[in-house]
């Protein structure tokens, strides 16, 4: 039997995955943290209330591979550019040792993309949010000590535009 590797978890509804009544702790906290995130997009100039039913509205997921989602920027940047996609959907949702020098283009900010939230975002430390906005938003963490973390939070909209 293969075993099932997931690597892209996903969560859609509210950010904070447990009730008070669950565990009050861990509800605490999330919701903390969840403020300290609705503050600094509120800085960037992205207005959402993100502390609205708590714990409720939680829906769970997984891309077997998170080369699904790499392969759908691919897919992005070379129509948007008017290139041959062939090759793409021939190699399917997989991630080579070499990444689509367009998709890292427009990563490192050489080249601009009509779809700015689809391909910024990697799937990791990501979040869409339902709310319009131009650019997706790059926040910083802080650990227990109050330093900076060298973690990023991807925020990006999912709105169509």
């Amino acid at each position: 039997m293969a075993e099932h590797i997931m690597e892209l978890d996903l969560a859609v509804g509210s950010m904070i995955t447990t009730r008070p009544d669950e565990d009050r702790a861990v509800y605490d906290e999330e919701r903390e943290s969840v403020a300290q995130v609705q503050d600094q997009l509120r800085e960037e100039g992205v207005t959402i209330d993100l502390l609205a039913q708590p714990g409720t509205e939680i829906w769970g997921g997984w891309h077997r591979n998170v080369g699904a989602l790499y392969q759908l920027s691919r897919l992005a940047v070379h129509l948007e550019r008017g290139e041959d996609v062939s090759e793409i959907l021939q190699d399917g949702p997989v991630i080579y040792e070499e990444l689509d020098a367009m998709v890292t283009d427009v990563w490192d900010e050489l080249a601009t993309t009509r779809f700015p939230h689809l391909i910024n975002l990697q799937g990791i430390n990501s979040y869409y949010l339902p709310v319009d906005f131009a650019q997706p938003v790059w926040l910083a963490f802080e650990n227990e000590d109050g330093e900076e973390d060298s973690r990023v939070l991807r925020i990006g909209d999912c709105v169509a535009t």
